[in-house]
């Protein structure tokens, strides 16, 4: 969290889930590149709390919308990673009857590996977004990405690197349709996420930040 845009996104995230989402927030402090919450859930569930803005039940209903669209194609879709809502997920895909199109795969160790092998990356998150870790690993190992406008990602957004739209099914199918159609293919541009986000370049700001605060004080 290195520009006041994104403090202000979290501010709204972690308001947003005091008021919709049963959190009591005793305190917490927002750092330049994590925070910390004392808080618990009115619902005894404080995992899901902050879990479920990745909106894996939108990525499912696009991915049915997709299969029925491109009958000519074997389409596979693969949700990574672990969480408490692996359960719920998982009963969503045989709801869908898409058990022979879905896999989860759990936690991966080789990020690269696994990006490099997918022909799409999508995130389509509709609120509670920074800039996302695992979008800006998939530009950077130049895999075709589409996502959503959440938080700050449009930040990450350079002269077409990667399909983006509002967070709607709507949106978000007609992007990854038109991607697999090759109607509209993004213009990979490493170096852009490389001189900004990389792990140099945000270590850089944060130090600047830093400098900034101590001339404050010391004048």
């Amino acid at each position: 969290f290195t520009r006041q845009v994104y403090f202000n996104v979290l501010a709204d995230s972690v308001n947003y889930c005091r008021a919709e989402k049963g959190m009591e927030l005793y305190c917490y402090c927002f750092m330049p590149n994590h925070v910390h919450f004392i808080f618990r859930s009115i619902n005894k569930q404080p995992s899901e709390l902050l879990r479920d803005f990745k909106r894996h039940d939108n990525f499912l209903t696009i991915a049915k919308k997709l299969i029925s669209k491109c009958k000519d194609k074997k389409l596979k879709f693969i949700i990574a990673g672990e969480g408490p809502k692996r359960k719920s997920i998982e009963k969503q895909i045989i709801d869908l009857d898409l058990s022979q199109n879905v896999r989860m795969i759990g936690h991966i160790e080789n990020v690269a590996e696994f990006l490099k092998a997918i022909d799409i990356f999508i995130l389509p998150s509709d609120r509670n977004e920074g800039v996302p870790q695992s979008l800006i690993q998939a530009l950077m190992m130049e895999t075709n990405s589409v996502s959503t406008t959440a938080g700050s990602i449009e930040d990450l957004h350079y002269k077409n690197n990667f399909l983006i739209s509002s967070p709607s099914i709507t949106d978000i199918y007609k992007n990854i349709f038109d991607m697999i159609s090759k109607k509209n293919i993004p213009i990979h541009n490493r170096n852009y996420i490389l001189d900004n986000f990389s792990k140099t370049a945000i270590t850089k700001r944060i130090i600047s930040i830093y400098a900034k605060l101590i001339n404050e004080k010391n004048t």
